[in-house]
């Protein structure tokens, strides 16, 4: 066989395979090649917590604060800087009593709520002097024993002679300190035996406590 001969079989070849290569090209070539699914990622949870903590216009350095979950129960702690900010980054979601201590102050607290919808909440405090505190605790308890006996008094007076007739009882024959039996012979409750609450002949209400007093028209 003769070299120009060999040449045209060998270029017949290759014509051939590209027709057979082209004809056999795979159809879903021409589709397009599906994006690889994203890694499924977990809901973010818990957030942060912080605030300032004062006393009037006085930032407060290096107050205790602790945050503690009410469902499980743990608890983180902070302190606050010298401006009195503090911040506590907390792993979880859920409900969390913040609570305060520092020497000479009394505690307090608030509660906050770390969830989907909220993932930072503020949390300021004004702290009181302890012995401030003390003292309006007092007085609250005072005015609320003021108050309750001045609405027993004026429920007496109100529902006429028979309540009437018991504080002449009081005021007269019949001795309130030991409750012993008077002219009509009956017992009488002592009123100051409960060492809360004394009444007089003139309608005062004289606090023990506080050696309060004021005066009804009977």
């Amino acid at each position: 066989m003769g070299k120009a001969t060999l040449l045209m079989v060998v270029a017949a070849g290759f014509s051939v395979a590209g027709i057979s290569l082209a004809s056999q090209t795979p159809a879903d070539l021409s589709q397009p090649v599906p994006a690889p699914a994203a890694p499924a990622t977990s809901p973010a949870t818990g957030g942060r917590l912080h605030g300032v903590i004062k006393s009037g216009n006085i930032p407060l350095p290096g107050v205790a604060v602790t945050a503690q979950n009410t469902l499980t129960g743990k608890k983180y702690a902070t302190t606050t800087d010298i401006t009195g900010a503090w911040q506590l980054v907390l792993p979880q979601n859920g409900r969390y009593v913040v609570r305060t201590q520092f020497a000479g102050f009394a505690q307090a607290s608030q509660e906050a709520l770390l969830n989907a919808a909220s993932r930072e909440q503020a949390v300021d405090f004004q702290l009181m002097l302890a012995s401030r505190a003390a003292q309006q605790e007092q007085q609250q308890s005072d005015s609320a024993t003021m108050q309750a006996a001045a609405s027993i008094v004026q429920q007496m007076v109100g529902n006429g002679g028979g309540n009437l007739s018991l504080l002449n009882a009081i005021s007269g024959d019949t001795e309130t300190g030991n409750g012993s039996v008077g002219a009509s012979g009956a017992e009488l409750p002592s009123a100051a035996s409960n060492g809360d609450v004394t009444i007089d002949t003139f309608g005062c209400v004289a606090m023990n406590a506080s050696n309060a007093c004021f005066r009804l028209s009977l």
